[in-house]
């Protein structure tokens, strides 16, 4: 659980994972209003005093020190709480009741009192509406014929008298309709009578709008499974492997057995290392203190891979929990002959895709608990599903063992890198870009140099400035011949024949020449991919075995205009140029020759004079002056749909 303070928003609990008992509760102040949203994992709207018809708030109001509320149960969902002006600063205090001003106002007042008090108890629409049309009916025929009769006063007494009605009858029953017509009737009939005569309210009136009123606000309730909740803290593990064993936070850290080590070379994010686990010294990570348990709940495990052997008739363990002396009490995330394998033991999710031994690929195995589902997902992409008879019943005291087990006698071969896990269900969209988004710079940071990205690949910023006026937010401004931004450690972008994308927003000072985005990994090998021309067009190139293959844009870029740019390449499409989200020029397929990773990339200029000299290609290696921003790397081919949803943020 944790707040997040704003000018408008107070707080935000972040995976509200209800059971049968509990509550969430807040402290307030007298004479303040609430409002409060649930979200489930997929963006749906659980309704507390939210009015998903007007998409407006309910109000509480005159509540003391605690409010109490149930929710729904969703195992992913976001709660949201927003404090609203007082209600007597409210333009509603002295307003005169209409017909439409009553509807809001008892549709807000009941739709807070059905939605927040029925814990067990089914109110259906048919009682509701019958006993309070005709409680208002009998309230106001009784009263004067001309009345004035104040919002505040209206939604204050309305809302406590159905809240002590609702709330008194909830034991395990079904509230009486004599109780809220009762109740309704002399809370309005006190509150009409009382107040002065100005304004006709007939019953006509009131039996009309307080129908309507009723229907929306019990119809937009949640009647069906409702229960109390609590907040469940996910728990979060990240082991980056760079020279140890820790965790990130410094909460489950590890410690070696049988000489797993760090590889001499970089990891996958192209600095520090990862771990080097060999089969042959039985090797692994242990993590004992504290433990983390996995059984009955959501979670989801992430890694990078790079086998060094042969998988065939081998289990490789990337992270296994046992229980000793009882196999079938074991959570196992692993290879298995090259394949990946989520397992319960004999409840298994098989993929179905072959792992290469000396070559990275990210897998992530997921358990769902609410849908007893298992899903493996391979570079980003689901790979395969499994309808689990049920979840991982060990001991939530057992260990977790990385990249290998004495329990089971399966040792993995090679390196393991950014492994993490989660004790909640992370969204297909979430794997993805954890799998394929390498670097992202959104320029927003005082910096200049924050990877956003997963990878935490922080860059170098050199005679750079800070812009307020950027495409979202902040951006990057680069003026005269020694400005640029610089990071290293791209190593899927020294592979050949791997997909990858940039995608970027510009707004040039000039485009009469200008280098826009460098690679390179020495003065031998260099690729200047996207720069302008001295008429004004944008290239981009890429390299094969022999020479470089370019594009330019089909029109001139103006100046001193946000303008959206991607380049996308795949061996089967080849490259692919796009402006402001729609295709400017493509080529034939081809294959990418890279060199040795890791690679270096430098934007709006080409660093220093031997790499300016390194390619004869047409784009101009002077530097660029102007405005970057949301710059992204990818080591995938962005679709169409994926430029288009850049290019319109």
């Amino acid at each position: 659980m944790r707040f997040i303070e704003a000018t408008t928003r107070v707080g935000i609990i972040y995976n509200a994972s209800l059971s049968n008992s509990g509550n969430i509760s807040m402290n307030g102040t007298s004479n303040q209003c609430l409002c409060t949203m649930l979200f489930s994992s997929n963006g749906t709207i659980l309704s507390f005093n939210y009015n998903s018809t007007s998409q407006k708030c309910t109000f509480f109001t005159n509540y003391s020190s605690t409010i109490t509320y149930q929710m729904q149960v969703d195992p992913t969902s976001t709660f949201y709480f927003l404090q609203l002006p007082s209600s007597n600063s409210s333009s509603l205090a002295t307003t005169t009741v209409t017909a439409s001003t009553l509807k809001t106002t008892i549709t807000e007042a009941l739709s807070t009192v059905v939605t927040s008090s029925i814990a067990t108890t089914t109110v259906t629409v048919s009682t509701m509406k019958t006993a309070t049309t005709e409680a208002l009916s009998t309230a106001v025929t009784s009263s004067l014929a001309t009345t004035t009769v104040t919002a505040s006063t209206m939604k204050t007494i309305t809302t406590e008298a159905l809240s002590t009605a609702v709330t008194s009858s909830i034991a395990a029953t079904t509230v009486a309709a004599s109780t809220i017509k009762t109740t309704t009737t002399e809370a309005l009939s006190t509150a009409v009578t009382s107040t002065l005569a100005i304004t006709t309210v007939t019953a006509s009136t009131m039996k009309t709008t307080t129908a309507h009123a009723l229907t929306t606000a019990v119809t937009s309730t949640h009647q069906t499974y409702v229960t109390t909740g609590k907040s469940t803290i996910v728990t979060s593990i990240f082991w980056a492997f760079n020279n140890d064993y820790k965790d990130v936070y410094n909460v489950y850290n590890g410690a070696t057995t049988n000489g797993a080590t760090f590889s001499s070379s970089v990891g996958i994010t192209g600095y520090g290392s990862a771990l080097s686990v060999p089969r042959t010294s039985s090797a692994y990570v242990s993590v004992f203190s504290p433990t983390l348990s996995l059984v009955n709940q959501s979670f989801t495990v992430a890694a990078w891979v790079y086998p060094t052997s042969t998988m065939y008739a081998n289990d490789f363990p990337i992270l296994v929990q046992c229980v000793t002396g009882a196999d079938e009490k074991c959570f196992q995330a692993l290879l298995r002959y090259g394949v990946p394998l989520l397992t319960f033991y004999y409840d298994d999710c098989n993929g179905v895709a072959n792992f290469t031994a000396n070559k990275w690929a990210h897998v992530a195995f997921v358990y769902d608990l609410s849908a007893k589902q298992q899903r493996i997902y391979v570079n980003g992409y689901l790979n395969s599903t499994h309808n689990s008879s049920g979840p991982y019943t060990g001991l939530g005291t057992s260990g977790l063992f990385i990249g290998g087990t004495t329990e089971l006698n399966m040792y993995y071969d090679g390196l393991i890198d950014e492994l993490s896990v989660d004790t909640r269900v992370k969204s297909a969209s979430e794997i993805l870009d954890i799998a394929t988004l390498v670097l992202y710079y959104s320029f927003d940071s005082s910096t200049l140099t924050t990877d956003s990205g997963p990878n935490r690949i922080n860059g170098t910023s050199v005679n750079a400035a800070s812009a307020l006026s950027g495409r979202v937010n902040s951006a990057i401004s680069f003026q005269g011949n020694s400005s640029y931004f610089q990071a290293n450690g791209l190593v899927l972008f020294g592979t050949s024949d791997l997909p990858y994308s940039f995608s970027l927003w510009i707004n040039p000072g000039s485009v009469t020449n200008g280098i826009l985005l460098f690679a390179w990994k020495n003065a031998s090998w260099c690729l200047p991919v996207l720069g302008f021309t001295s008429a004004g067009h944008l290239y981009t190139t890429s390299k094969t075995s022999h020479n470089s293959t370019l594009l330019n844009s089909s029109s001139i870029i103006p100046t001193n205009v946000w303008t959206h740019v991607a380049h996308t390449y795949a061996p089967s499409t080849g490259i692919r140029l796009y402006i402001n989200g729609t295709l400017s020029a493509s080529s034939s397929a081809f294959n990418f020759s890279s060199t040795s990773s890791p690679i270096s990339i430098a934007l709006a200029n080409c660093v220093n004079t031997t790499l300016c000299s390194c390619s004869t290609v047409p784009i101009s290696m002077t530097p660029y002056n102007g405005l970057i921003d949301e710059f992204r790397f990818y080591s995938r081919a962005l679709s169409a749909t994926d430029v288009s949803s850049l290019a319109n943020p």
